[in-house]
């Protein structure tokens, strides 16, 4: 795009660099052919729009970071955007300034002023970058200086055109330097943490036995239970020493041939009790036999008592 005074359609463009005498390299910068004429040419120029969630539910992410105002995200409702990670998105709401002062206070996350609310393909991680392209129109100087040879001089040795670097050399103007536009090296990020993945219960039993996640992970190396006693912000008691465990070495000694002692006199006791409840069982069932012996023998007796009166009193009726 250049303006100029009208050329016919086909009209071969050839550009150069400089035409000067004394230029040190002879370049050929521009080489076209003009394909139509417009009064208004649109131009413009590319522009990225950075901003980070500050709040995630689900697949609605809320942004802050990317506008300045609510006034300025409400014009760019259903804009398209994306993060840096590939997940798409639209922007949905702004967000208003004094709803955003309401949740600060009451102690919920807000964003800054120009905040607004996003949809996307999937949830966002508070550490993604959200990103939207834009394309900004630029009002270029509008300028037309048709000259029909460059290498005739107004006055002295000044040419009617010049290029930028001419000038700054001549003015001995430095060239200006944005800080936004300098490399400021390898950025330093802390490396990412994730949450340890859960899976459903139901989905564990399914899985094959080699396929479960093991739960007996390997744990650091600990201290030994000596060492802690020995440090006394553990709360521990302190290790005893070497004649302490002697006597306590000791006592359990004599209190386990004690309790030896007791557990074998105790065996030998309860051995005489069985042999002696075996013997009276023996004894109580000699007694039931001759006891029953007895008492056959004596309804025997009575029986034949009872007989010989009825055969008595039955002698006399007659």
């Amino acid at each position: 795009d250049f303006r100029g005074y009208g050329v016919a359609p086909n009209t071969p463009l050839l550009g150069f660099h400089s035409l000067k005498s004394d230029c040190a390299t002879f370049r050929v910068c521009l080489v076209g052919v003009v394909v139509k004429q417009e009064t208004l040419s649109p131009v413009v120029k590319k522009l990225k729009l950075c901003g980070a969630p500050y709040r995630v539910e689900k697949n609605t992410a809320f942004i802050d970071g990317m506008f300045t105002s609510a006034l300025e995200a409400a014009k760019f409702e259903g804009a398209q955007i994306k993060t840096v990670s590939g997940i798409r998105g639209s922007i949905k709401k702004a967000i208003r300034e004094d709803a955003s002062q309401a949740a600060r206070r009451a102690g919920a996350p807000s964003g800054k002023a120009g905040a607004f609310r996003a949809t996307f393909e999937d949830k966002l991680l508070l550490s993604d970058v959200v990103v939207c392209r834009l394309w900004v129109p630029v009002e270029p100087p509008p300028l037309c200086l048709p000259v029909a040879n460059l290498l005739e001089a107004v006055s002295g040795d000044t040419l009617l055109a010049r290029s930028v670097a001419d000038v700054r050399r001549a003015t001995e103007t430095p060239i200006p330097v944005s800080k936004d536009s300098l490399y400021k090296g390898p950025i330093a990020r802390a490396p990412r943490k994730f949450a340890p993945q859960k899976l459903p219960k139901k989905l564990v039993d399914q899985l094959p036995f080699a396929s479960r996640p093991k739960e007996d992970a390997p744990r650091g190396k600990r201290d030994g239970y000596l060492k802690q006693r020995e440090d006394a912000s553990t709360g521990l008691a302190p290790r005893e020493s070497t004649e302490t465990r002697r006597t306590r070495k000791l006592v359990h000694q004599l209190e386990t041939v004690r309790a030896e002692k007791k557990r074998i006199k105790g065996a030998a006791k309860e051995k005489k009790k069985g042999e002696r409840a075996k013997e009276l069982a023996k004894i109580d069932a000699s007694r039931r036999a001759s006891s029953k012996l007895k008492n056959k023998a004596a309804h025997r007796a009575h029986g034949r008592d009872q007989a010989r009166k009825r055969a008595k009193f039955t002698s006399g009726d007659e």
